[in-house]
């Protein structure tokens, strides 16, 4: 039965505030340690060893201690190589309009105070480009996938698919516990849920959520090779409302005109996705039968909602510190 077989909701949600609770936790014991600027191979080989520890273990353990089968809860099903093609051309020309959302947020937020991205470590040479495609680009994408779409997004679909690939992608952001980078991965949250979901398979998640990040990976070092341009973006990234009006909506305009084109491409392939992955999704026990949600409570959402409210109270802090000019 689903209830055996799957996890439950209430056991996604402890596994959620679990892990929330070690990303808070254990970075303490190393801060200060390692400087990100002068020891960037340190620092990658230090995010390796927390990603794998802090997010990756916990689900493991959960499914190894409650004897599920790994393969199945966590859909290791193969992808088509037209599917995976696909998911690529989703996650570039998603990143077009990932980077126009976060343009407009920007520019919202600067309106409260100075907006400032996470951190990250240089990448200006290409070794430190690789240890950056594998330590920022395939080591989250899959410790990550493998805790969300492969454990929780499959406790919540208990409550109902769509829930599930909504609360998943949401809390997904919030795991960030960054309010700079809200909407966009909130909206990445999502899709990555959703082409998991639909292709029934984890593999659709680490390709897009690889490709992400691995763009992003490459559009640093590029800017890294490129330092008036990346000077710039530094300005631009920290004070956004000191910047003339006209040269925002110049920069507006233009990033909406690559967006709009890039959403079109977006949208033919998610079509396509759809037509590719049409009846695979779709839950059916041994005996043939359909798989129908089973019932749950508010209170099996209470260890989510009490995370929550700490990435809440996080990101609270984090907009005063904006406001005030201290982060």
């Amino acid at each position: 039965m689903r209830e055996t077989r799957y996890p439950s909701v209430l056991a996604s949600s402890i596994l959620y505030l679990v892990v929330l609770l070690l990303m808070i936790v254990m970075p303490l014991l190393f801060s200060g340690q390692i400087d990100m600027e002068n020891e960037p191979i340190l620092y990658y080989i230090m995010t390796f060893s927390l990603e794998v520890t802090i997010i990756g273990l916990p689900p493991l353990i959960y499914l190894l201690a409650t004897k599920k089968d790994v393969k199945e809860v966590a859909r290791f099903n193969p992808l088509t190589k037209r599917q995976g093609w696909l998911v690529v051309g989703m996650a570039v020309f998603g990143y077009c309009v990932i980077i126009f959302i976060n343009i407009i947020w920007l520019w919202l937020l600067s309106f409260i105070g100075t907006p400032t991205a996470p951190p990250s470590p240089p990448v200006e040479n290409l070794w430190q480009y690789l240890l950056g495609v594998i330590c920022v680009g395939a080591v989250p994408a899959f410790v990550e996938e493998f805790l969300f779409r492969g454990v929780i997004l499959r406790g919540y679909e208990n409550i109902g698919r769509t829930a599930a690939v909504v609360l998943t992608g949401i809390l997904f952001a919030l795991l960030h516990m960054s309010v700079v980078t809200l909407p966009a991965i909130i909206l990445l949250g999502i899709v990555i849920s959703y082409v998991v979901q639909k292709s029934n398979s984890i593999w659709a998640g680490f390709i897009y959520h690889f490709t992400n990040n691995t763009i992003a990976v490459t559009a640093t070092y590029i800017q890294s090779k490129v330092q008036g341009l990346y000077a710039e973006n530094e300005i631009m990234m920290q004070d956004i409302s000191k910047l003339p009006k006209g040269a925002i909506l110049a920069g507006i305009g233009f990033w909406a005109i690559i967006a709009v084109l890039a959403l079109w491409a977006f949208i033919s392939c998610f079509k396509s996705f759809n037509k590719e992955t049409k009846g695979t999704s779709v839950y059916v026990e041994e005996d043939g039968a359909m798989v129908s949600p089973i019932r749950w409570s508010m209170v099996d959402m209470m260890p989510a909602i009490v995370a929550v409210i700490i990435v809440g109270i996080f990101i609270a802090i984090e907009i005063l510190g904006m406001r005030n000019g201290f982060i």
